[in-house]
């Protein structure tokens, strides 16, 4: 533990000031962080998943649509292109409008574009549809760490 100065170890009116980590022990978790807990975890091994999955999703549309090497390397290139795009974008929109909606916003757009993924019926329209999961990996990204 970090030693505290006696001018920081004591606080209003000469009283010891906590550190945070006392505060918690102190107080515990509640049904709340412990349901935030799960839940932002759970969306954290989603957004890995969905990342993983692009090594699969390449070869698989690559063998069904008979792709060359370039329309391969673009579609993992849109999700990452998403998340640079998403992060920024997500960012600002979780500076105004605080860390949760643009989670859950990151949530919704890895889904529904997650899913809308598995309905493309060209390499272009898969290529949209990994950008949106990229968009929405790069929302969860600035908003999930402060959660």
């Amino acid at each position: 533990a970090m030693a505290m100065s006696p001018a920081a170890k004591s606080g209003v009116g000469g009283a010891r000031s906590k550190t945070v980590e006392e505060l918690s022990e102190e107080l515990g978790w509640s049904w709340y962080q412990w349901r935030l807990f799960l839940f932002v975890g759970l969306c954290v091994a989603a957004d890995s998943i969905e990342v993983n999955l692009l090594s699969f999703i390449s070869v698989e549309a690559t063998k069904d649509w008979h792709l060359e090497e370039f329309w391969e390397d673009t579609v993992a290139a849109a999700v990452f292109g998403g998340e640079v795009v998403g992060c920024a974008l997500f960012g600002l929109f979780a500076d105004k409008y605080g860390r949760l909606p643009a989670f859950a916003m990151g949530v919704a757009f890895v889904s529904a574009f997650g899913i809308a993924s598995s309905f493309a019926a060209n390499v272009e329209q898969l290529v949209v549809m990994r950008f949106g999961v990229g968009l929405g990996i790069g929302g969860v990204t600035p908003a999930l760490h402060p959660l």
